[in-house]
């Protein structure tokens, strides 16, 4: 069991490959060969760095007497309310007070509720870009990440929650979904079902093997409404195209060079576009990362490969990086900020397609210590960190969807963090 996160890492990555190859949309690859030989190059690098992880941490004296934080509930919930808020204002109102999720309920209840595409489409024209200050992205970073182990944390606690404190639970765990909703972005909605999934997993592995008969059943029923909001995603996500009027056509010439095109034999309708998108949207990713092989290499100092890092980088030093990113270099063949991009392909903008293989060794190697600790020790902290990694496994053919937003990103610095405190106290 010790090895399952690997296990299933490898086949979704594998499987995404065969899909980017043999799915509905072709991809044409004119660089084949080195295509392949570099994600294989990540494969095996990801497997020895899980295995190298597993290896140091099952050799780590843990003191379980040591805690990294004692979690009072209500401190709990107002931090993760305050990091709820914190990411409506800066991805959605410009202000602390959600009202944007207050009209959405008012025109939803008037019956003058937008298309989901209408939604987004009048967000992008009233949008000014990225004008959040310094000040607020910092505290993005640093109070932000909290929303991401609010449902890790529901799930694990439930049976010992009140109910008032199951409903404030669950009131701050949609809040982000509700942001989503508010402006037609599918990010905080997927992030919310991938994190139920998972974190249900994790939390039913563990507890089987503890042999908590009780709580390893509930969470196997809770496992089932998993995946129905998983399933309930998918569906707001092929609402959010159809009506944004998403067609083949559009898929199509989503690639000035052509290069991409729907198989004559998928018929075009509202669910096969909506299920085709799904497919285009989590795998395109690999296709820039082929368009970038060609490119040459300008290392962007370790701050390229997350458009947040890139972006203070630039307000602090006066200097923009975004022309040595592959991202640019390919923009008139691939739009930079209108289509997503491997992040491989991210990460190599700082260390080059040969380095990104170094990278993904250390993110493995990071899992494999959070789930030991997690699964062979208990240790409650990286139960709740745990479903970020899968979030990164996931996207990592799309888009560097964790290193790339201020949020994810001060997740994993807090991750790190307690890693290295509990290595510390293991001395």
């Amino acid at each position: 069991m010790l090895y399952r996160p690997l296990s299933v890492s490898l086949m979704f990555l594998v499987f995404s490959l065969v899909y980017f190859f043999m799915g509905p949309v072709t991809y044409r690859v004119d660089n084949l060969g080195q295509f392949l030989s570099y994600f294989i190059f990540y494969i095996l690098m990801g497997t020895l760095g899980y295995l190298s992880g597993v290896y140091f941490s099952s050799r780590v004296k843990v003191n379980r007497s040591t805690r990294l934080f004692r979690i009072n509930f209500w401190s709990f919930f107002f931090f993760s309310l305050i990091s709820s808020l914190i990411f409506n204002y800066v991805v959605a109102s410009g202000n602390l007070i959600p009202l944007n999720i207050f009209n959405y309920f008012v025109l939803a209840f008037s019956g003058e509720l937008l298309s989901l595409g209408d939604i987004y489409y009048e967000n992008k024209i009233n949008s000014v870009g990225d004008s959040s200050s310094f000040i607020a992205s910092l505290m993005f970073a640093f109070l932000g990440w909290a929303r991401f182990i609010v449902v890790p944390y529901l799930v694990w606690n439930w049976m010992s929650l009140t109910k008032i404190r199951k409903f404030s639970g669950i009131f701050v765990a949609i809040l982000p979904v509700l942001t989503g909703l508010s402006i037609g972005l599918n990010k905080p909605i997927f992030d919310f079902s991938l994190i139920f999934l998972f974190s249900t997993l994790i939390s039913y592995y563990i507890k089987r093997k503890e042999n908590e008969i009780g709580e390893y059943r509930r969470l196997r029923r809770l496992l089932k409404n998993s995946l129905i909001a998983i399933s309930l995603s998918v569906i707001i996500f092929g609402l959010a195209m159809n009506s944004r009027g998403v067609t083949f056509q559009y898929i199509e010439f989503s690639s000035p060079l052509r290069d991409i095109a729907v198989k004559e034999v998928v018929p075009e309708n509202s669910v096969s576009i909506s299920l085709v998108m799904l497919g285009h949207y989590m795998f395109q990713g690999y296709y820039a990362f082929s368009l970038s092989l060609d490119q040459d290499f300008d290392s962007t100092y370790g701050f390229g490969h997350s458009p947040f890092l890139a972006r203070q980088f630039s307000r602090v030093f006066n200097r923009d990086l975004t022309a040595l990113t592959y991202q640019q270099k390919i923009d008139k063949y691939w739009p930079n900020g209108l289509r997503w991009h491997s992040a491989f392909s991210q990460f190599a903008n700082d260390f080059h397609f040969f380095g990104v293989g170094f990278v993904v060794y250390s993110i493995f190697f990071m899992i494999a210590l959070s789930w030991v600790f997690s699964y062979k020790y208990g240790m409650r902290e990286f139960i709740y960190f745990m479903p970020m990694h899968g979030i990164l496994v996931v996207f990592l053919p799309a888009n560097n969807q964790v290193f790339g937003f201020a949020d994810s990103l001060g997740l994993v610095l807090i991750i790190s963090l307690a890693l290295f405190y509990r290595l510390v106290c293991s001395r």
